[in-house]
Order: structure tokens, then sequence, then C-alpha cells
């Protein structure tokens, strides 16, 4: 099974910059009816970029090193690579997996960062297990941390 973090909040809903459209029923074309018979309505991520309404991308959209979620929203981060990441540098991995509530909240967050720039300067190369600079995956991994910390009211984690 695998591990994805997406936002608590997505900054963009909350600052009113989301563009908004009807979410589509894959099997039907038509719109999606929720169980009180209502549309329902999902960010539309790349009108939202393109528009200059989407503060993922203002502030990390065109880092190194990002990692994608599964469904390949840009705001989420693929938590299992994170894990991987933060295990070889013996931190406390399962930390992304969130609390009870599947909630990574934004104190660990920002304790995870901390610890990180304690280990890292991310100026010298580190080396992976296959021999790669993974320098670029990990300061991703930590701004994307901090970025949910300080604009998403932390994490949430699916799995």
């Amino acid at each position: 099974m695998g591990l994805d973090n997406f936002p608590s909040n997505y900054p963009c809903k909350t600052n009113g910059t989301a563009v908004m459209v009807k979410m589509i029923d894959q099997r039907t074309g038509e719109p999606y009816i929720d169980e009180n018979g209502e549309t329902v309505d999902q960010i539309n991520c790349d009108s939202t970029m393109e528009c200059g309404g989407c503060p993922w991308k203002a502030r990390l959209g065109d880092q190194a090193g990002s990692v994608l979620g599964i469904l390949g929203t840009h705001c989420w981060y693929r938590g299992k690579y994170g894990v991987s990441l933060l295990s070889m540098l013996d931190m406390d991995a399962e930390a992304l997996y969130g609390d009870s509530d599947h909630k990574v909240t934004v104190p660990v967050l920002r304790e995870l960062v901390a610890e990180m720039d304690e280990r890292l300067d991310y100026t010298e190369p580190v080396i992976g297990p296959n021999g790669d600079d993974l320098r670029d995956d990990y300061r991703y991994l930590r701004d994307w941390m901090e970025f949910v910390a300080d604009e998403c009211d932390g994490a949430e984690a699916w799995y």
C-alpha cells in the first residue's frame, strides 16, 4: 500500500483563488451528484495555476526534486518516498502517516523541518543507495512540509 500526503486545507480554496468546476462522473460524463442530490465542485488545478491563483505553484512549482502525489495533484506529496528519504536520515519517517486521525500536524511538520535543517545543509551532495544525489529531493520534501505547515494547517495522510 502507498502513502500520499496532501494539504489539510487547499490554500487556493482558502484564499478564494481556486478555479472551481463541476465534478464529472467518469462513468456517465454527467456532473457528479452527491447523496443530497447536489452537484459537487472541485478545484481545476491547471486553470488555477494558469491564472496565478495557486500558492503551491507560486512557492514550489519550479523547484527541482518535486514528487507529485499518486493522483498527479501538484500540491500533494508522494509520502511513501518521503518516508524513504526520512528513513535514510534515521528520522521519524512514520510521522508522515499522521496521527490516529491521519493528520500530520503543524508542530510535527515544523519539528521534521527543523531536524532536516540540523542534519543537512543542502549544498553538499546527499548520496542515495543507487549513487544518486538526493539533495533536491530532500530540499523539496523540507520545503513542501514547511509550505503545508505555513499555508495549509498541516497535511493529511492517505494510505
